[in-house]
């Protein structure tokens, strides 16, 4: 009779555990025993289950499989979205998923997403739409083997993060926005907090405006009426752009962040940033307001503009006159810009003394080569024979 009892017990509570699992998925959802995603069934599962009542607060997910969504040209198979639904516009995210997803180093691919209309349903598209504070998506790879062509603020692993961490992801699709900001990795940062690092972009992007390798943007302090020292809660870190990038529309593209505010540290852009008749084009940020630290940096891409055309920063905002950070950067690419407000490092802005105090810690070599165009620090076309510091484009310099 007592093993009976016994029996009971322990059938009770695998019941009880069955029934918390709202998602049918092997495995517990601890850190220790994940749930188990095994196919696309299982993520398209996972994103109908997320909802403002069952944000996955601190459960922990893990892709067991490569996941084949089994989309074509003839069969378009649209992104999954997890958290969709909490997105009424940029300014207005409800909730967002909450839990960890460890992509264990497998790999996303027949993603055939098509739906490129201007509605709910072709914006803010990614595997996963909206992630909130402490969500985690990391490890995963989107393969050559997805097609991605949207409306607005589309990225392959997520489209608006606050408060989340996306890291040591991999992407080597092409993205597509027929309206604003795409990116290789993550299209948004909102509300003053989320971090991007360790994440690699080898696909091409392009927007109609701002188009980035990394993040496609972040929110400025006036939009959401955050303090400004919040913003050093926004760190884009070790990131690697391989893609190239360029807008449509002539407005900002970059290889690692565009419409940006926060922080920018250790990230490294390859690609060429070409758009002949765009502003705001450059090898690492294409504007910036608010806070702006850029540091340890490395551009080896050409960038081709019309104004504010850059290696590292092509513009700020004035941003409340905020104090800039630009510290050991170094642009080893080719600057070519036809209108004015270009330069190896620093396009231009309307920032006062804090911007020129900042820019004017550069060092960079004189030149006297009367052939070509010279630009000093401030991104301002000077003459060869002018005293000051100079540089010709795409000659290497570093900060000191």
């Amino acid at each position: 009779m007592k093993k009976l009892f016994t029996l009971f017990v322990v059938l009770g509570a695998a019941l009880n555990v069955m029934a918390d699992n709202v998602y049918g998925f092997a495995g517990s959802g601890t850190e220790a025993d994940p749930y188990k995603i095994t196919s696309a069934a299982d993520f398209t599962t996972l994103a109908e289950k997320i909802t403002a009542d069952n944000t996955g607060a601190g459960e922990y997910f893990v892709l067991t499989a490569d996941i084949n969504f089994g989309g074509t040209e003839e069969n378009p198979v649209q992104f999954p979205s997890v958290a969709r639904a909490a997105i009424t516009n940029l300014t207005t995210i409800a909730w967002g998923f909450q839990g960890i997803i460890d992509g264990n180093g497998k790999k996303i691919s027949g993603i055939y997403h098509t739906n490129c209309a201007n509605n709910d349903e072709s914006k803010f598209n990614a595997l996963v739409s909206s992630l909130g504070e402490g969500g985690v998506v990391k490890n995963m790879t989107f393969t050559m083997n997805n097609f991605v062509k949207a409306y607005q603020y589309v990225a392959p692993f997520v489209s608006l993060n606050y408060g989340g961490f996306v890291e040591d992801c991999i992407n080597y699709a092409d993205i597509t926005s027929v309206g604003a900001t795409a990116s290789g990795i993550c299209s948004y940062i909102v509300k003053g907090k989320g971090v991007v690092r360790n994440c690699t972009n080898y696909g091409d992007i392009v927007a109609s405006t701002y188009a980035a390798g990394i993040i496609g943007g972040s929110q400025s302090g006036a939009l959401v009426g955050k303090t400004d020292a919040e913003y050093a809660n926004v760190i884009v870190d070790r990131c690697v752009n391989y893609g190239d990038c360029s807008s449509t529309n002539g407005t900002g593209a970059a290889g690692i962040a565009g419409n940006f505010s926060g922080v920018i540290t250790n990230c490294t852009n390859n690609g060429n940033i070409n758009d002949p008749k765009g502003k705001y084009i450059a090898g690492i940020v294409a504007s910036m307001a608010y806070v702006a630290d850029v540091s340890g940096n490395v551009n080896n891409g050409d960038i081709t503009g019309s104004n504010y055309v850059s290696g590292i920063v092509s513009y700020i905002a004035k941003g409340n006159n905020e104090d800039v950070d630009f510290s050991d950067n170094i642009n080893n690419g080719l600057i070519v810009g036809t209108g004015e407000n270009c330069g190896p490092i620093f396009g231009g802005g309307l920032r006062t003394a804090q911007i020129i105090t900042a820019v004017n810690r550069l060092i960079a070599p004189s030149i006297t080569d009367d052939s070509a165009p010279c630009y000093n620090l401030m991104g301002q076309r000077v003459s060869p024979s002018s005293k000051g510091v100079v540089i010709r484009r795409g000659k290497k310099y570093i900060n000191k």
